[in-house]
């Protein structure tokens, strides 16, 4: 629960998406979040996670990618605010496509959990701990559910918030303030993901 509600990229996808495109926006985010951690969970619970932590350039290339992302997302987030401040403007910074469906708010969930590979190697660390060596497929499916459905609940719950009259009108107010802090730290988190 520490992590799931710590903040992170997921966070900042919901939260943005929420004050952006409103509470159906946030949680689409949300459930493609929670749709690349069933995949996430499933390849832990599976040993497949194993193979992928333990070779290298594999597990290098997928934080490559992910850090490219975040890099590239928040970038695309200050240059949107920087022109719109030069211009004289005040508009509120519009996710890429913001006349998106609820799909592609979807698929912004799903890669923005995606670009963190380090799930893997934490779920697969978690399971290896806490699950019993004889664990049935019951039981892991139980710790799947439980886990995906946590962060989802979480994350609705963020869509909610975030997506509420005085969310919104302080995102209308300061929004170029909270995208230049949101769209820095996604380029921070992204350069810090980039192995080394």
């Amino acid at each position: 629960m520490v992590g799931l509600v710590s903040p992170g990229p997921d966070f900042i996808a919901v939260l943005r998406a929420s004050m952006v495109g409103g509470r159906r926006a946030g949680s689409a985010v949300a459930l493609g979040i929670a749709s690349m951690l069933v995949v996430w969970i499933s390849l832990a619970l599976t040993g497949i996670s194993v193979v992928v932590t333990q070779h290298e350039t594999a597990f290098r290339v997928m934080r490559s990618v992910g850090a490219v992302f975040l890099v590239g997302y928040g970038a695309w987030i200050l240059w949107h605010v920087w022109r719109d401040r030069a211009s004289g403007g005040g508009a509120v910074v519009t996710a890429p496509g913001a006349d998106r469906s609820g799909s592609r708010w979807w698929w912004t969930g799903v890669v923005t959990n995606a670009s963190n590979p380090k799930a893997l190697a934490f779920f697969a660390a978690l399971f290896a701990t806490l699950l019993p060596q004889g664990a049935t497929v019951p039981e892991r499916g139980v710790s799947l559910v439980a886990m995906v459905g946590s962060a989802l609940l979480w994350f609705l719950f963020i869509a909610r918030v975030a997506s509420s009259g005085p969310a919104v009108a302080l995102y209308r107010r300061t929004g170029w303030i909270i995208d230049a802090l949101l769209g820095a730290l996604l380029v921070v988190v992204g350069v810090l993901l980039f192995p080394r």
